[in-house]
């Protein structure tokens, strides 16, 4: 059956679930923790197969402006079942179906030309699964702590394409106005259930390239992990950029990942190595650029000089460097935080207050990337400062403020 060019081959290959289902938005699912059985979680789908059950009218508020719901239709829906260690397919009424937000957050469609015989790929729902979390209370030493695992009960394993064919119906719907893709690819995977190879037709809308990761951005990763350097990392994609340290190292559904720290929010993010474009060491600026600094003097005496002796001596931000300190709230709890200098200023106290010795403080004005404002830091609760001038980092944190 030829394909029409119309606006329910939209539906193909879109990622869909049960209106039961917790969550149909990637940002929920990463900040949605599933507790209790994950038995009664479902899965996310992908629509191969879809019939019209009736004719309407469009329906702006969905795919656009000429779309049609899917609530009047039936679709052929597929997931993956670790369970039974192969993809099921069920036909669902559209009515009972969500439509995935925003799957173009969790993976980037492979054009027709770019899927070749011996691509590896992986199943498009699969990205998505594998930021699904189901927590669970641990006991130890007579203290509760939760903690959260990966739930894939639905990712998919590597892929590889070894054959791209003509899109082939099981069933004979000539009676319906039926959508289908136009071209199914065969499929090869692994079944650790009972240590063979499968193979599977799947539509070709259902799948996404495993990209390839550089090995010399490998390397170069892993010696920067090994010294336990601070790195920056930058995607060409999103235009992200983050700096911070490399946690883990993980790889699953055939792709690689890192488990990043990012220093200036303050948060661990886990980051595709496909999509990050270039990674460099965050490096400080050579000579004086970390506070308290050690020296012996002349007369072998320890000279200590700290944080707030370098922002007495005269620091003006003429350089434009962006500091990172350590500091000391009035509590005593220590924040790490990223600031971008905006003036050193002496306060005068009121010596009638407090009976205080002190006849001024000094304060540190500064843009707070933690916060996200601007802050006055007493320049004495600053325990560490650290002094950088790389300047994409700079121009990235100036365009935050």
């Amino acid at each position: 059956m030829a394909i029409k060019k119309n606006n329910f081959q939209d539906y193909i290959g879109r990622i869909v679930c049960l209106k039961s289902h917790y969550s149909n938005s990637i940002s929920d699912i990463i900040d949605i923790n599933f507790v209790g059985d994950p038995n009664y979680n479902s899965p996310l789908m992908v629509i191969s197969e879809l019939i019209v059950l009736e004719t309407v009218e469009p329906d702006k508020s969905d795919l656009g402006s000429k779309s049609l719901p899917l609530e009047q239709t039936k679709c052929k829906c597929i997931w993956f079942s670790t369970k039974q260690m192969q993809f099921v397919d069920t036909w669902i009424y559209g009515k009972h179906l969500n439509l995935f937000k925003d799957e173009e957050k969790a993976n980037e469609l492979p054009k027709v030309n770019e899927l070749q015989v011996n691509s590896k790929v992986i199943f498009k729902t699969s990205p998505v699964e594998l930021f699904k979390r189901k927590t669970y209370m641990q006991f130890s030493e007579g203290k509760k702590d939760r903690k959260a695992v990966s739930f894939l009960d639905f990712t998919s394993p590597l892929l590889i394409a070894i054959d791209i064919v003509d899109y082939k119906m099981k069933n004979n719907h000539q009676e319906k106005e039926l959508w289908h893709s136009a071209k199914q690819v065969k499929c090869k995977y692994y079944k650790n259930n009972s240590d063979k190879f499968s193979e599977v037709h799947l539509p070709i809308e259902s799948l996404i390239l495993v990209p390839e990761v550089k090995q010399s951005r490998m390397k170069r990763l892993k010696r920067l992990m090994n010294n336990s350097k601070e790195i920056i990392i930058s995607s060409d994609k999103n235009k992200e950029l983050m700096c911070g340290n490399v946690l883990n190292l993980n790889t699953a559904g055939g792709s690689v990942y890192i488990d990043f720290f990012n220093q200036i929010s303050q948060e661990t993010h886990v980051i595709d190595m496909s999509r990050i474009n270039k990674i460099s060491s965050l490096k400080r600026r050579e000579q004086n650029s970390l506070y308290p600094e050690y020296s012996i003097g002349s007369d072998k005496t320890l000279k200590i000089k700290t944080a707030e002796d370098y922002l007495d001596s005269g620091f003006k931000n003429e350089d434009e460097v962006v500091l990172k300190i350590i500091y000391k709230n009035m509590y005593d709890q220590l924040t790490t935080r990223f600031i971008y200098p905006i003036s050193v200023q002496r306060i005068k106290l009121d010596k009638k207050k407090g009976g205080k010795k002190k006849e001024s403080e000094l304060y540190l004005e500064a843009f707070c990337f933690l916060r996200e404002e601007k802050r006055f830091f007493k320049a004495e609760r600053i325990q560490n400062l650290e002094v950088y001038n790389n300047k994409k980092l700079i121009t990235y944190l100036k365009k935050l403020k």
